[in-house]
């Protein structure tokens, strides 16, 4: 008799469970499928806000002093955009491959150094990001990287995802 109320017990136990583990399951697909559906809908907005978010990038790139002693004076975008997500913060990134030019500063390093040299070009990555339903930038670049080996150089960061 005391086998028997053990064993209905453990079989009551097993049910209990297994429903609560395709309850949790279920959950967290439904999870998955509304970021998805979130992500989806972010990329679309990036899509229609690029050309405002690029002059805004450009603005706040050209006015950063960076790469110190050069002047920009033309960025030309990529047109593919490779989105990734912070792996620490679930963020979603979106960045773009630019190719840059520039001129020394007058009173610079490389003003010497360029005597008769056309302008410099340089490959970079800009990068973008999603934060409260509004996609931001800071104008930073990362040189001398396209989107995907941007990825790869900080992949304990960022994670692909995929579009």
């Amino acid at each position: 008799m005391r086998s028997l109320i053990i064993s209905g017990v453990l079989g009551v136990l097993v049910v209990v469970v297994g429903l609560v583990v395709i309850l949790w399951r279920r959950q967290q697909a439904r999870r998955r499928a509304a970021m998805r559906r979130a992500w989806d809908e972010a990329m679309d907005g990036f899509r229609m806000r690029r050309e405002w978010l690029e002059a805004r990038f450009l603005s706040l790139a050209s006015q950063s002093g960076k790469p110190r002693g050069l002047e920009w004076i033309d960025c030309q975008f990529r047109d593919e955009v490779t989105f990734a997500r912070d792996r620490y913060h679930g963020q979603l990134r979106a960045l773009v491959g630019i190719i840059v030019r520039f001129r020394p500063e007058p009173d610079s390093l490389f003003a010497d150094l360029d005597e008769g040299a056309e302008d410099r070009v340089r490959l970079a990555t800009c990068v973008f990001w999603y934060e409260d339903g509004e996609w931001i930038t800071d104008g930073r670049a990362l040189f001398n990287l396209t989107p995907h080996e941007a990825i790869e150089f900080l992949r304990s960061e960022l994670e692909p995802v995929d579009q």
